[in-house]
């Protein structure tokens, strides 16, 4: 048994009040609902987003780095036409990931857009297909994303001569 005794009068008062005052409803209002996962599908979307521009950075930098080191062998007195043609290739692969990035990007924020329309009407099939496509471009990222961490460690294993 609790010995009131023993707490302060606010704690006492307090757990009076919880005892009391009855909780939240347990149903929601549909629309409310509604409304609070749009918001989370927009932030996903958004997250998404970030994550392409990260991804296309990400080539972007690899490309840079490729070009500095072609330009690099190319000013060796020695040159490795095998070893520069492996570096272009992949120099050109980090450029169309990084557009692949950048179109999705795109894509995803047309998506968005789509999304935030108001105008629009957004049956429940249609909000369940928006969110299945945005799914769908997070599995791309996600592919994205260990597509240029093989492309890094080709890029190391390339090395220097």
């Amino acid at each position: 048994m609790l010995n009131l005794k023993t707490y302060s009068f606010p704690l006492v008062i307090a757990l009076a009040a919880l005892v009391v005052v009855p909780g939240p409803a347990t149903a929601q209002d549909p629309a409310q609902d509604q409304m609070r996962r749009m918001q989370q599908h927009m932030e996903q979307m958004t997250r998404s987003m970030e994550r392409m521009e990260r991804i296309r950075e990400h080539a972007l930098d690899m490309e840079r780095r490729m070009t500095r080191e072609l330009e690099r062998l190319h000013r060796m007195e020695v040159r490795d036409p095998v070893r520069m043609q492996e570096h272009e290739r992949l120099r050109d692969m980090s450029r169309e990931m990084g557009r692949m990035a950048e179109g999705m990007r795109g894509a995803t924020e047309r998506m968005r857009d789509m999304a935030r329309d108001r105008q629009m009407e957004h049956t429940p099939e249609m909000r369940r297909d928006m969110e299945r496509l945005r799914e769908h471009m997070d599995e791309m990222c996600d592919r994205m994303e260990e597509g240029l961490r093989i492309m890094d460690r080709l890029r190391e294993r390339l090395g220097t001569p």
